[in-house]
């Protein structure tokens, strides 16, 4: 389904044959398909109510939608079910990322191999959720890939990030967005070029 347009008039009747799979599926990929917060919700209904796709779906690519929270959240509340998710692309979904830590803290922590958030939105100022996000990077087990990029983390969460991922003891290749306040921040200056 990559890079055709569906929108959601088409994708409701496409979540409601997902749900009928009674297997499950291993891998759902519905990146830049124009889907937003209805397909988003029949999606994240869909998955919650066919229990197998916390044991089959290990690759979730909803990314480059305008999901909307509304999507978001319907989604989340299929992540926050324990599963064996290893890839989740949520790049470009228009959310605050924030918002997706707690679920993810609670049904993301196992499997988890490669996460993007990138293109996304962060609160200004840290949120309670700052807790849940904290929760996630040190409880996670098997994250290897982190993508921030373009998400211009505030220096809360970015130190909450880097003290989370180095105290958590295990290895990852992060991709975070260095804008100038972030850059300062972290005491970085620009490398001339060839070096």
């Amino acid at each position: 389904m990559f890079s055709r347009r569906i929108k959601d008039e088409g994708f409701v009747n496409i979540a409601t044959a997902i749900q009928g799979f009674k297997a499950g599926l291993v891998s759902i990929n519905v990146s830049n398909t124009g889907l937003g917060k209805k397909a988003a919700t029949a999606l994240g209904n869909a998955l919650r109510k066919n229990v197998n796709y916390t044991q089959t779906l290990t690759v979730l690519d909803v990314s480059n939608n305008n999901l909307g929270p509304e999507g978001v959240a319907s989604l989340a509340d299929f992540l926050a079910q324990p599963n064996n998710v290893k890839r989740l692309l949520l790049g470009n979904t228009g959310p605050n990322v924030e918002a997706l830590f707690a679920p993810l803290a609670r049904g993301c922590t196992q499997a988890l191999t490669h996460l993007d958030l990138s293109n996304n939105k962060f609160a200004k100022k840290p949120t309670v959720s700052q807790a849940s996000f904290e929760q996630f990077f040190s409880s996670v087990l098997s994250l290897k890939h982190v993508d921030f990029s373009g998400s211009k983390l505030t220096p809360a969460y970015l130190d909450a990030l880097l003290a989370r991922l180095v105290g958590n003891g295990t290895p990852y290749h992060a991709c975070i967005y260095s804008s100038s306040h972030v850059s300062r921040h972290l005491g970085c200056r620009p490398q001339p070029p060839g070096q």
